[in-house]
């Protein structure tokens, strides 16, 4: 049986909602059984907008669901979360409809701190990304990386 949700989030719980709630948002998100890879699809105004395949690594299954089944829609493949004290670590993964990968994201997080590293479809680094928070948890400074090592800050 389906289960409905108000948005997907890698590292953090999903609130889950009855069907005609989450059919009368703007967006939510379907977790269907399809067996043994998870599958969730990403509605937007009416409009199946990406498949989030969690808890997985690429591989043969997720391509073949990518290359027949999604092969219209863009597609995330997620890592687990690993946990270290108040840090968490995921990679996604983002492909292009038809299941050729675009760039891969790699992400560390801490109550203080967000960095995500992005690397292209041949795994060269593109960049990274620091987002910096004060103890309310408030954006505080975010500072842009490129593959040369330039650091640029962006006003908030």
């Amino acid at each position: 049986m389906p289960r409905y949700f108000e948005t997907f989030f890698v590292a953090d719980p999903m609130t889950e909602l009855p069907e005609a709630e989450a059919r009368a948002l703007p967006s939510y998100v379907v977790e269907a059984d399809t067996g043994a890879t998870r599958r969730m699809e990403v509605w937007l105004h009416g409009e199946l907008e990406r498949v989030v395949y969690p808890d997985t690594q690429p591989g043969p299954e997720v391509a073949e669901l990518q290359r027949t089944k999604d092969a219209r829609v863009s597609t995330w493949v997620t890592s687990t979360v690993v946990r270290d004290a108040d840090e968490d670590r995921y990679t996604i993964w983002y492909y292009k409809p038809g299941g050729e990968l675009e760039h891969r994201t790699d992400y560390v997080s801490t109550p203080e701190l967000t960095v995500s590293t992005w690397y292209d479809a041949t795994g060269k680094l593109g960049g990274s990304r620091e987002r910096h928070y004060n103890e309310q948890g408030e954006q505080v400074e975010v500072i842009e990386i490129t593959p040369e090592g330039r650091r640029m800050i962006v006003k908030l």
